[in-house]
């Protein structure tokens, strides 16, 4: 059986495939690793690495995007006296739910999150690739939600906020709730000291974490002209007629913004 090869014309293959493909988790991960395949399959991965590191972007940036709108955040409660006390307590009880349901083979979840430039926020979980249930991402946002107000913030509305002692915004002299200024946000749940990883770590609760993009509509498009651009690079080689099978799952995307 002769060896697969790559198409003469990339680009109408690949761009059926981003079309069908954005639209599922599953289906955005099945191109980029049909994709990967087929170029392992014709000794091509280095000649078009470039292109599969746009594929893979796309389908990494699509995931994030639909697990985002699909998981609620449970949001804050302000209602206590104490709050930054019932808040260290309730992420204790948490992290032992977390250690009693264990997170996966692997014991390990890993934590994309994403701050708009209007301190509008998304976050998502997983372990083994796949969504946290129910319970294990309401423990997990027990813990987010410690983290802020150990740092003196607080969500409501998916909406990160500079926090009171009671854990309401902080309004300005015209009564405007105070936004956390997103980059300082951004670097300190990146921070290798005072990050969230590091905070879970200390709760006994392995998680890694990655930055995303905060989707929009023109994300969209740069994600996807990413790929076109790669594209157009290698459309005038020569190849055969092996088409890039295109995927046709249709499942539910598992991620969302809260508050």
């Amino acid at each position: 059986m002769p060896a697969p090869t790559l198409p003469a014309n990339l680009k109408d293959p690949l761009f059926k495939c981003m079309e069908v493909s954005g639209t599922t988790i599953e289906g955005s991960q099945y191109f980029a690793d049909q994709f990967k395949g087929l170029l392992i399959a014709t000794k091509t991965q280095d000649q078009f690495s470039d292109l599969l590191n746009r594929v893979q972007d796309f389908a990494k940036y699509t995931a994030f995007k639909l697990r985002s709108s699909s998981e609620p955040w449970l949001g804050q409660i302000n209602d206590s006296s104490d709050y930054k006390k019932m808040q260290a307590e309730m992420a204790l009880s948490a992290a032992r739910d977390l250690d009693n349901m264990k997170l996966g083979t692997s014991n390990k979840a890993a934590f994309e999150f994403a701050i708009s430039d209007k301190s509008e926020f998304l976050r998502g979980y997983s372990a083994d690739g796949q969504a946290l249930d129910p319970k294990s991402l309401g423990s997990m946002d027990t813990l987010f939600n410690s983290y802020l107000a150990e740092h003196n913030m607080v969500s409501e509305g998916s909406v990160l906020y500079e926090a009171t002692d009671q854990g309401k915004p902080k309004k300005d002299a015209q009564g405007v709730a105070i936004k956390a200024d997103p980059q300082q946000v951004r670097d300190l749940i990146n921070d290798p000291q005072q990050g969230y990883a590091k905070y879970l770590e200390g709760k006994g609760v392995n998680v890694t974490c990655q930055e995303q993009q905060y989707p929009s509509p023109q994300k969209d498009m740069q994600a996807q002209q990413a790929v076109k651009d790669a594209v157009a690079v290698k459309e005038s080689l020569e190849a055969s007629s092996v088409e890039v099978e295109t995927p046709t799952a249709e499942t539910q995307s598992t991620m969302k913004a809260g508050g």
